[in-house]
């Protein structure tokens, strides 16, 4: 299931008090996915590793008090008692089973022992009705080389499974939010629409590639890991030409293929000169790798300008993809889709939209291309 449609059936599962068990291998987002949906909700949440939890951390610790005993909640689910709150019990079988037969009472009623969560229904700061309350979970498989336990069944038989997919599309719409370099998101795109010659990549490319032999001992290419490699080449952007350093966070394959890649960008048209010079006669490069680097090119030299000319930047980028990609259309709709995502686009929208170059380009790909 891929994000968007997920999100849709967590809601509803929440909603109809049942809890979603987010089934996915290491590093595709999952964590990620329940930050950004509590985010949009503007919500708490609170996430718990259950991999690192005693029985006992989720029961409660048993006290005497005026020779009675009582059993003190955790902190970590009381604190939030009157306010909205998504708990999220992360790595939900790497937990022990006496620990996941404790989560399991939570699950199963919502309650344990003097502690209730509250379940009424209440609209939160972000527009969402849903209950005050709520438990959502998450875990990796066995086939992915995760050190899991199984789960009984009667935890199991309680869950609603949500099989992740690798998204890219949602992806590259949190990683140009996220500051995530340009040419790992040009890439990532341009593995998944030519191929790159792996074995067993998948749909999305190399956004997410897991091999049981290549990456035994080592890292895979990830959505995690892809962050790290652009937060790597923030601190040091020298790296892109190392082998070693790249293959530490997404094994030797892959690293080469990016360096390969971000090798292009030497040979590339001057992005400047037709988005700020408006020099609409040079010619864009011709082979699949280079027109995927020119892509992330174009953008990143029309967010780089001050607002003041980025209105007559935004004309240029327009009919410059007019005139040269007319019969090229994936490539002009990918390059004005990168550029609508981002807010400096928005800045100018309302003062592009009445040019004739936009006129021409909205025209010319009418069919393909909706932005803002």
């Amino acid at each position: 299931m891929k994000f968007k449609e997920a999100i849709r059936t967590i809601r509803a599962m929440e909603t109809a008090g049942i809890t979603p068990f987010l089934v996915a291998g290491p590093g595709v987002g999952k964590s990620a996915l329940v930050h950004a949906l509590s985010n949009e909700d503007k919500i708490a949440d609170e996430e718990i590793r259950l991999a690192y939890y005693n029985p006992v951390d989720i029961y409660g610790w048993t006290v005497v008090k005026k020779d009675k005993v009582c059993v003190l909640p955790p902190a970590v689910f009381t604190r939030h008692a009157g306010e909205p709150c998504r708990f999220f019990f992360d790595e939900l079988p790497n937990g022990a089973q006496a620990t996941q037969n404790a989560a399991l009472q939570l699950i199963l009623d919502y309650r344990l022992g003097d502690l209730k969560l509250e379940r009424d229904l209440v609209k939160t700061a972000g527009g969402i009705v849903r209950p005050r309350h709520t438990i959502i979970c998450a875990g990796n498989r066995t086939v992915d080389d995760a050190t899991v336990n199984r789960m009984g069944a009667q935890l199991r038989t309680r869950l609603g499974y949500i099989n992740l997919e690798s998204d890219l599309e949602s992806w590259r719409n949190w990683a140009y939010d996220a500051g995530i370099q340009s040419l790992i998101i040009n890439f990532l795109a341009f593995t998944a629409r030519v191929g790159v010659g792996l074995n067993d990549a998948g749909p999305c490319g190399l956004l997410y590639w897991f091999d049981r032999v290549q990456h035994a001992d080592g890292s895979n290419p990830n959505p995690r890991t892809w962050e790290k490699i652009s937060r790597l080449l923030d601190a040091d952007p020298g790296l892109i030409n190392s082998v070693e350093a790249c293959s530490a966070l997404i094994g030797t394959a892959a690293a080469q293929k990016l360096i390969g890649f971000a090798r292009i960008h030497d040979k590339l048209p001057k992005a400047d000169e037709v988005v700020r010079d408006g020099k609409l006669t040079i010619e864009p490069p011709k082979s699949p790798d280079a027109k995927y680097a020119f892509c992330g090119a174009l953008v990143a030299s029309a967010l780089g300008t001050e607002k003041a000319v980025r209105v007559k930047a935004t004309r240029n980028l327009a009919a410059y993809c007019t005139k040269w990609w007319a019969n090229d259309a994936e490539f002009a709709v990918l390059t004005m889709k990168d550029y609508g995502r981002r807010p400096e686009f928005k800045e100018v929208y309302k003062e592009v939209i009445v040019t004739p170059e936009w006129a021409g380009f909205t025209k010319t790909f009418a069919d393909l291309m909706i932005v803002a």
